[in-house]
């Protein structure tokens, strides 16, 4: 027989439905990154930017003319 000793591992019916109900939440949040992410490719030093934030200059050679950016 089996036996449980560590109480951390322990649990019962109402943790495990807060455990599905913060991975439901966490996948929506993951989700939603996604859906935000933004990609762009600087023409001038080739460096591909990814990322959530929208980013007006290539943080890798300070490039800011918004018409070298693919």
């Amino acid at each position: 027989m089996i036996t449980n000793n560590n109480p951390q591992v322990a649990s019962s019916s109402g943790d495990s439905a807060n455990l599905s109900s913060s991975l439901l939440t966490e996948k929506t949040f993951d989700e939603t990154i996604e859906d935000q992410m933004n990609e762009w490719k600087c023409l001038v030093c080739n460096f591909v930017y990814e990322g959530v934030v929208v980013k007006s200059e290539c943080p890798k050679c300070g490039n800011n003319d918004p018409d070298k950016f693919d």
